[in-house]
């Protein structure tokens, strides 16, 4: 556990430029993407309770597709994990991975 930590701040020390060029990035799409996002939100968005649709009308599509939306969500919330502890908006990702 200790070697891979230790490994984990070599590639971080290495590649600092790369990660904090991502950081950046990251920050930029959020305060662009962001203020898109609510103002694309319908007004009675949080009020109206909604039925979720069906993603398909086919059993296995339906399934395979709430699967494939699932899987997603796993992975950008294990990246907001990584985030946390590397350069970067963790946090975020993580709230993102559990909307999905």
């Amino acid at each position: 556990m200790i070697e891979n930590i230790s490994a984990l701040i070599v590639f971080a020390e290495q590649h600092a430029a790369v990660l904090v060029g991502l950081s950046l990035a990251t920050l930029i799409m959020t305060f662009i993407l962001l203020p898109i996002m609510i103002t694309r939100l319908p007004a009675d968005y949080f009020v109206e309770a909604r039925r979720p649709r069906p993603l398909s009308r086919h059993l296995i599509l339906h399934v395979l597709l709430v699967a494939l939306k699932n899987l997603l969500g796993f992975a950008l919330v294990m990246l907001g994990i990584v985030l946390l502890f590397l350069p970067g908006q963790g946090l975020l990702m993580s709230i993102v991975g559990l909307t999905v």
